[in-house]
């Protein structure tokens, strides 16, 4: 990537901050290792294979009826245009190693065009197929399913169990769905800011940082989470998929058993009217991968997210552009636009749209 010249020269905002200290906004949940966070592969169309390894990652099957249906496939992005009355299918049957008892599955969902369509079904489970077909209720420890809007935009997502769904939401926006198989109640870090319980067995959905179901029942306690599925069984429209990520959930209280400090949610910060949000980074520091999430109040002004060196030069860029409105949330592996890993130290996550901007430090631990 060709870096401009305002990029290779000294930023004068980095050497404020570095005196005043920083702001920072919200909070997102505490995650720990993560277990799958597929970087799309390519779809070679003849064999309907993905182009993968198993155990690399990725999704081990893309499927769709006909052809009329298309998956299309960027860094981290995955787009599926479903023509009328087509199923498509996303599968994960390489089991996930070591198997998870308590996870959070993160991603940014959008609908278009889905008008009448039938819900789309995320199980988690085992002995799942890579076939183009939903699985049963018997393999699936917990199901969230996601209702596209009878206007065409938007969705809701159902509690199976008891029969209800969410209000409707339009636009990007960034579901956290926390799944507790562990045997006991866990405590962990809601998008929301606040330290959040989950009971064992049960299941907790956020839409952005709100909780729209709180300790939901699973759909067959006792089913390892080794397997994952999406399935579309009558579609039309697009849904768009970014930054999906299957992470092991952390139990802050863990950290109080070992004699560590558990990490204190910190206070969200009004911003200003019409401008951007930035929610605190997790982990931080960090080793492996960061998250954290953004919020859009309105499509129209240009957004521009990247990490900067304590020198002000910009090593990776995250959004440049003017995104619809909603949530999201990206992820950083400490690696700068060019691919190479950025040095250990601090760094400066900077969020800004029109005249407004928001600034968060973050601290990269090279393992």
């Amino acid at each position: 990537m060709t870096r401009s010249r305002s990029d290779a020269t000294r930023i004068p905002w980095i050497g404020a901050l570095l005196v005043i200290g920083l702001i920072v906004f919200g909070a997102l949940p505490g995650f720990s290792a993560t277990i799958f966070a597929p970087d799309i592969p390519t779809l070679d169309r003849q064999s309907g294979d993905a182009d993968g390894a198993a155990g690399t990652g990725q999704w081990d099957s893309f499927g769709a009826t006909s052809d009329r249906s298309s998956f299309t496939n960027a860094p981290h992005t995955l787009r599926i245009s479903s023509a009328p009355g087509d199923a498509v299918s996303l599968a994960r049957t390489t089991a996930f190693s070591p198997t998870p008892d308590a996870i959070a599955c993160t991603f940014n969902i959008s609908l278009s065009g889905s008008g009448g369509a039938s819900a789309q079904m995320l199980r988690f489970g085992s002995r799942f197929s890579t076939s183009n077909a939903d699985e049963g209720d018997a393999n699936t420890y917990g199901q969230l399913d996601i209702i596209p809007a009878g206007s065409g935009s938007g969705f809701q997502v159902r509690d199976l169990a008891a029969g209800r769904n969410s209000p409707g939401f339009t636009g990007t926006q960034a579901i956290t769905w926390a799944l507790n198989n562990s045997g006991r109640t866990l405590s962990y870090g809601g998008p929301n800011g606040k330290t959040e319980s989950i009971a064992n067995d049960r299941m907790d959905v956020w839409v952005g940082s709100v909780k729209v179901f709180d300790d939901i029942a699973v759909t067959s306690p006792g089913v390892p989470m080794t397997n994952l599925k999406w399935f579309w069984g009558s579609g039309g429209g697009t849904t768009t998929f970014t930054s999906f990520q299957v992470a092991a959930l952390q139990d802050l209280r863990e950290g109080a058993a070992t004699g560590a400090a558990a990490p204190a949610p910190e206070a969200s910060v009004p911003p200003e009217s019409g401008s951007l949000e930035l929610y605190r980074p997790t982990p931080n520091p960090f080793e492996r991968t960061m998250r954290f999430a953004y919020a859009v109040p309105a499509r129209g002004e240009r957004v521009e997210i990247g990490m900067y060196d304590v020198a002000g030069r910009r090593i990776r860029t995250f959004v440049s552009g003017t995104p619809d409105a909603g949530r999201y949330e990206l992820s950083w592996d400490g690696r700068g636009d060019g691919g190479a890993r950025a040095r250990a130290g601090i760094y400066f996550l900077r969020a800004a749209i029109g005249s407004t901007s928001r600034v968060v430090r973050v601290v990269y631990l090279l393992k």
